[in-house]
């Protein structure tokens, strides 16, 4: 992004609570940005990034994972893949992912994205 000022990057990404954390969501949401600032993005142009709020509900029965693993250039292409972006995901485990360049398709998951985000789904963590 530093060396592309017209590139927009848009992360829905997962921020989660531990089983019997009972941290305030808003300091588990600010430590995931720092975090992230610091230590998970390179670059000095930040992205926009989305999270989904149930992700941080007490209960267990209530939580969400925010569990897809998509990545969207412009509508050219799209990558599906099953893994996590984990040493044992990308060493060890057996995963698998698509690579789409048919409009169509990659039109309607951009828009299933766009849609969770403006539907207030996703919410924009504060970076």
């Amino acid at each position: 992004m530093d060396t592309q000022p017209a590139l927009d990057v848009v992360l829905c990404l997962d921020v989660s609570r531990s089983p019997a954390d009972t941290t305030e969501d808003l300091a588990i949401i600010s430590g995931f940005a720092d975090r992230f600032r610091q230590v998970e993005w390179p670059g000095r142009r930040l992205p926009s990034l989305y999270y989904d709020p149930r992700s941080l509900a007490r209960g267990p029965d209530d939580r969400s994972v925010l569990h897809a693993k998509v990545a969207i250039a412009d509508t050219s292409r799209a990558l599906i893949r099953s893994a996590n972006l984990t040493e044992a995901a990308l060493r060890r485990n057996i995963e698998i992912g698509v690579l789409l360049s048919a409009p169509a398709p990659i039109a309607s998951i951009r828009g299933h994205f766009e849609a969770l985000i403006h539907n207030g789904v996703l919410v924009q963590v504060p970076l």
